[in-house]
């Protein structure tokens, strides 16, 4: 039995100040959730034990679009989000 992220909600989109990743996962596994721009700068990485919700504050990110990715083992989940001033 592979653990896996069965849902991922990326919340508001676009974002101004913060936005809050939610997830759910089949086991209490890690999970890895990291955010990057679109230069491929890393924002954001943190492990988290089984299902989350991360609210992550964006106030001093530059506006623009970042990729958020959710890694479980082997699977990764990602997403785009736009951060707006």
């Amino acid at each position: 039995n592979n653990p896996s992220i069965q849902e991922m909600n990326v919340f508001p989109n676009p974002a101004n100040d913060q936005f809050t990743v939610k997830y759910n996962t089949s086991s209490s596994s890690q999970v890895l959730v990291e955010v990057y721009s679109t230069e491929g700068k890393s924002f954001y990485s943190s492990k988290f034990n089984g299902t989350q919700d991360v609210t992550l504050n964006t106030a001093e990110w530059p506006a623009g679009l970042y990729l958020v990715q959710l890694r479980n083992g082997d699977q990764v989940s990602s997403t785009r989000i736009s951060v707006q001033h």
